[in-house]
């Protein structure tokens, strides 16, 4: 699990998102508000809904852009279980909550890395 999650909140604009991405070297962000995770918006969501549509960076807002269905899991859920959701949905990243807020992010390539060492 990476504990370090990087979020934007709806309201903010595309711009916003994808400079943070690339200051992060990262490649989703967690869509949050009131410490609770709403969304996910990724570098191919940006791709395909907004520079495919030509839209603009400054005017579109991630809460048009990213993903609103979020899959979080509690802290206690075994690595089993949420590898499980992650197949069952297939998933690149799910967020980890602990009383409800962000813990972390646990993301395919943390799985892989896993399961190499």
């Amino acid at each position: 699990m990476t504990k370090k999650v990087y979020t934007v909140r709806p309201s903010d604009s595309i711009r916003k998102a994808i400079k943070m991405m690339d200051l992060k070297n990262i490649g989703a962000l967690v869509v949050e508000e009131d410490g609770e995770p709403v969304g996910i918006i990724t570098e191919r969501d940006v791709i395909r809904r907004v520079l495919n549509k030509n839209k603009d960076l400054d005017v579109t807002l991630v809460k048009v852009v990213m993903t609103h269905k979020v899959f979080a899991v509690d802290v206690t859920a075994t690595f089993v279980e949420v590898t499980k959701l992650m197949i069952k949905n297939n998933l690149r990243r799910v967020v980890i909550l602990k009383s409800g807020k962000i813990a972390g992010i646990l993301t395919a390539y943390d799985v892989v890395r896993f399961m190499a060492s």
